[in-house]
């Protein structure tokens, strides 16, 4: 039976002025973040690594959405030896490649080609991958995209962390994928399944600045 390695990366903008013949992606990987489950979805370990960019930079902007800042990147491996040290800590047991949405595959499958890394393994992983986001799309058949963010809050599973942490990310989605694949007659909580089902006319608030704007302060 294989392991199952749920993978989230974050990401810093490449400019315009900053893009060459070679790379022409809009963004580049700043960190990869991992949790490893075994046959069972049970958690066996975790991985967490930033990774120093060579075309893009942390602007104010990832570092207030993600938390990272230039001073971790700069002293950072880069992305070749970034996914070196992430396969070794794969190990060599059969292994599946799980993200919610299939952005991360691309990510790192368009950013190997334009740095010409070449590597079988990963190579394998992208003929796999897992899209966890389709998985519960086609449970909860809305027709519609669903936020990680809006997925964990419809299947009543409470965030860890910080969204937009690579490690905290795939934590979560960890845990909605095992809860996916564990649960037969997996079902959205039932405010969701209620508005789901047009039993309520009250719209569910996804963001905190809509729950906030609710509250009344004395």
């Amino acid at each position: 039976m294989a392991n199952y390695i749920i993978l989230d990366l974050e990401m810093c903008k490449v400019p315009g002025y900053l893009k060459t013949k070679e790379y022409r992606l809009k963004h580049e990987i700043i960190q990869i973040g991992a949790v490893k489950l075994n046959e069972s979805f049970e958690e066996v370990s975790r991985f967490s690594t930033f990774v120093k960019p060579h075309y893009g930079f942390v602007d104010t902007f990832i570092k207030n959405l993600t938390g990272i800042t230039r001073a971790n990147v700069s002293v950072a491996a880069e992305i070749e030896d970034a996914l070196k040290e992430f396969l070794n800590w794969i190990g060599e047991d059969e292994a599946l490649c799980v993200s919610w949405s299939m952005s991360d595959k691309y990510q790192i499958k368009k950013e190997c080609e334009a740095k010409g890394i070449v590597n079988e393994r990963l190579e394998g992983f992208f003929e796999s991958w897992i899209d966890s986001q389709q998985i519960f799309t086609d449970k909860v058949q809305t027709g519609r995209v669903w936020s990680l963010t809006e997925a964990l809050n419809a299947s009543g599973i409470d965030l860890e962390g910080h969204a937009h942490d690579g490690l905290m990310d795939a934590i979560n989605t960890a845990a909605l994928f095992k809860k996916l694949m564990t649960e037969e007659d997996f079902r959205m909580v039932e405010a969701y399944e209620r508005v789901r089902y047009g039993e309520s006319d009250e719209p569910l608030c996804f963001s905190i600045g809509e729950m906030l704007s609710k509250l009344q302060f004395a």
